[in-house]
């Protein structure tokens, strides 16, 4: 991977020229440019979560979107994102019924389309004990930033 640059518009050419080397490329510019990018985010956010938690999660849920296009051929975005919540990011099964809809409902499309979460949100279980690592509020999700991209890290 020395001799690419990771960003699509430079790559081009040689990746539509060798599909076998789509997913090392793919990888290695995810955890690269997704990965510690966040990570890095996640650490602000545990010094002033104030600051970096619209940008941490609309992040993250842009990287799920992300590898969602890429996991699927058919489908619209929104069943593309669910079904890669339900096979790859969220446990299986997963123990928070409803959480894969509201990742996306309350989550991504909150973030997406009017830049905050619809309902429920991130935060640490330092400040809420009950966020181990989701806590279900009526159909409130509040979800543990780490864990998410632990989860990340995992289907990526």
């Amino acid at each position: 991977m020395d001799t690419w640059t990771l960003y699509w518009d430079y790559d081009r050419d040689r990746l539509q020229k060798d599909r076998t080397v789509w997913v090392d490329w793919l990888e290695t510019r995810f955890d690269r440019h997704v990965l510690g990018g966040l990570s890095q985010i996640l650490k602000q956010m545990q010094a002033s979560e104030v600051d970096w938690v619209l940008i941490y999660a609309h992040s993250l849920f842009g990287a799920v979107e992300g590898l969602s296009s890429f996991a699927y051929q058919t489908g619209d975005d929104g069943d593309k994102f669910k079904s890669f919540c339900k096979d790859y990011f969220l446990p299986n099964p997963c123990p928070w019924v409803g959480l894969a809809a509201a990742v996306y409902h309350n989550f991504r499309c909150g973030l997406a389309h009017g830049f905050g979460i619809e309902k429920g949100g991130l935060t640490f279980r330092r400040d809420d004990p009950r966020v181990n690592p989701v806590f279900v509020d009526g159909d409130s999700f509040w979800v543990g930033p780490d864990w998410l991209l632990e989860r990340l890290k995992a289907s990526g």
